[in-house]
């Protein structure tokens, strides 16, 4: 029984610590996206910029 206890226990913390990195990847996912919509306005503001001073 003691060894199925412990087995349980680091199933347990192997999904915790699973769960946690599943947390940070979504995190570091939304900055990357968030990055690159910034990017994607700088861009289309300079393009902008660009073609008018073309004119």
């Amino acid at each position: 029984m003691r060894a199925y206890q412990e087995q349980l226990k680091r199933s347990n913390d192997m999904l915790a610590e699973s769960e946690r990195q599943q947390k940070r990847m979504a995190e570091l996912l939304a900055k990357q996206e968030e990055q690159a919509r910034r990017l994607d306005q700088i861009l289309s503001a300079w393009e902008r910029q660009s073609s008018a001073s073309r004119q």
